[in-house]
């Protein structure tokens, strides 16, 4: 994932799942904020950084519980 970020004030413009659809957000947003192209560096694309996946792992088994935690972690349901 990437985000379209607006260095005048610091602000994501928008968030994008591939680096084309990012190009494509970071130039409507440059014509909808009247941007010339001599100053189009203000519209940066930089790549989204994801947070660390947890997983747990219990005493007992292992397996069973800590599959089960991470898929409702992830997924927001549990392992079946």
């Amino acid at each position: 994932m990437f985000n379209v970020i607006d260095t005048r004030s610091n602000t994501v413009a928008g968030i994008a799942y591939t680096y084309k659809e990012a190009k494509a957000m970071a130039s409507a947003y440059r014509r909808s904020q009247y941007i010339k192209k001599e100053n189009w560096q203000v519209i940066t694309i930089k790549k989204r950084i994801e947070p660390p996946v947890r997983t747990y792992f219990a005493t007992d088994d292992g397996c069973c519980d800590s599959l089960r935690d991470r898929n409702c972690e992830i997924y927001g349901r549990a392992h079946r």
